[in-house]
């Protein structure tokens, strides 16, 4: 009869013997299960809040645990006591086995528990939301910052894979407490399942019209590029189903692009992209490119919000009966990128001068000359009626007729009011009666009401 005797002072080591909640003065931690035999994740959490992701592997003389930049060996005094880095940890519970769903098994309901949680990431406090778009096994993954900022990716599920943006999980299950994926670099990708939501109403182009376009035309839509969060403002101009988009950053226009709704296709097309498919997913905008892309769009979080229909769209015609009407939308300072217009108009009204210019700031630092559109330069030079910095750039003394004056700051600033006071009066929507005399001069009438519905009856009175 042999005996076997332990030597080493250590309790008989166990598969599943690390993994479950332990705690120590300092931290938690949340030692998991992992795709392969011998290795998983673990989940530290300090008790000042912050939270940390690592691994443990099962070697030959036993566990060893790595999170951070610590990465040592796990000592058991027993099977609910250990000391790793200094701290003793104390079991504080085992790890459910019930109701695990795996990707690879079982996707449909894996997906279907995915997209009907709140998640949250563990490395930051933002919270993530999966929702289904056109199909049932792809859609949008909507993380949600601190600060009120929204990203949105793709994702989708094939052969037992999940996509998401651009990184592969090639395995993953979701149990009592987390969903948990290994990727295509053996790194974890693990999330905190939280409360179940409501599924979002949806609204597709091709289902229901009247609902998508209700949707897309209320209000603004955000999307976070290199440039920042840029504002999408769809609004229809020629046509209800026709108009433009217009991008502004910070209450400035960036770009604009044409729309228009083909009920041929039934897409929508954008400038010279043509999208075959279009939804509205809760507050995300969803339109599918023809490869099967799609872009995303959140809806901005404004507190009036407001459906454009083309009756809110003035519309002055471009020619000599319209000679005051043009010369009053055309007053004031406009803006397109880093460019501003202003329209001059001469005594007659019937012709002008369009000022476009631009303004820049530069500064003369140290041995360089910095911004005013000439980039870093480090010398002037002088050569006849020419002016360079370095070979960046170069000018012409000009003696041509000019309108251009610089403003001072005091002028600058009293501008700066009117055009405050004239974009608050243009923002005041009134209906006006428009009154075409038989020489074709149009008069408008500003009427005291801002809808037909507020009018009872209409009469013209003679005298």
């Amino acid at each position: 009869m042999f005996i076997l005797i332990n030597l080493s002072g250590q309790p008989k080591m166990e598969t599943n013997q690390l993994l479950g909640s332990w705690k120590s003065e300092k931290s938690r931690l949340e030692v998991l299960d992992g795709f392969v035999s011998n290795k998983g994740a673990v989940i530290s959490i300090q008790k000042k809040g912050k939270t940390l992701l690592g691994t443990w592997v099962r070697q030959p003389k036993g566990f060893k645990i790595s999170v951070g930049w610590d990465d040592e060996k796990v000592k058991f005094q027993n099977e609910n006591t250990f000391t790793y880095d200094d701290e003793i940890f104390v079991r504080d519970g085992n790890l459910s086995q019930a109701g695990i769903v795996t990707l690879k098994k079982d996707p449909k309901n894996f997906i279907q528990e995915m997209i009907s949680r709140r998640w949250r990431k563990l490395t930051d406090k933002g919270e993530i939301l999966f929702k289904t778009t056109f199909s049932n096994d792809s859609g949008v993954r909507e993380i949600y910052a601190e600060k009120g900022n929204v990203r949105l990716e793709s994702w989708g599920i094939s052969s037992g894979v999940m996509k998401i943006s651009s990184s592969l999980i090639i395995q993953a299950r979701i149990t009592e407490n987390y969903l948990i994926g290994l990727d295509e670099d053996n790194d974890f990708y693990i999330l905190e399942r939280l409360v179940k939501v409501a599924a979002p109403l949806t609204s597709s182009l091709r289902e229901q019209r009247e609902e998508f376009f209700n949707g897309l035309l209320t209000g603004s839509w955000l999307r976070e590029d290199y440039q920042g969060v840029l504002s999408y403002k769809f609004r229809p101009i020629t046509d209800e189903l026709k108009g433009v988009c217009f991008v502004v950053k910070k209450d400035k226009l960036e770009r604009y692009v044409d729309w228009e709704y083909s009920p041929s296709s039934g897409g929508i097309k954008m400038g010279y992209e043509k999208y075959k498919g279009a939804m509205i997913v809760g507050n995300t905008l969803v339109l599918m490119e023809q490869d099967g892309d799609q872009n995303f769009w959140y809806r901005s979080a404004e507190v009036k919000s407001k459906r454009f229909t083309i009756s809110d769209v003035r519309k002055t015609p471009l020619n000599e009966n319209s000679l005051d009407k043009i010369s009053e939308v055309l007053n004031g300072q406009f803006q397109n990128r880093n460019n501003f217009m202003i329209f001059e108009f001469n005594q007659n009204k019937q012709t002008g001068f369009a000022h476009l210019f631009r303004s820049e700031p530069f500064k003369i630092e140290g041995a360089s000359f910095q911004g005013g559109t000439a980039g870093k330069s480090s010398t002037l030079y002088e050569v006849e009626d020419f002016v360079l910095f370095d070979t960046d750039l170069v000018l012409k003394r000009d003696s041509s007729l000019s309108r251009m004056k610089p403003k001072s700051e005091e002028e600058a600033k009293s501008d700066i009011n009117d055009q405050r006071k004239l974009i608050e009066k243009i923002s005041q929507k009134n209906l006006v009666l428009r009154l075409t005399m038989k020489d074709g001069e149009n008069v408008d009438i500003d009427l005291p009401v801002e809808q037909f519905s507020d009018l009872l009856k209409m009469e013209i009175v003679t005298e």
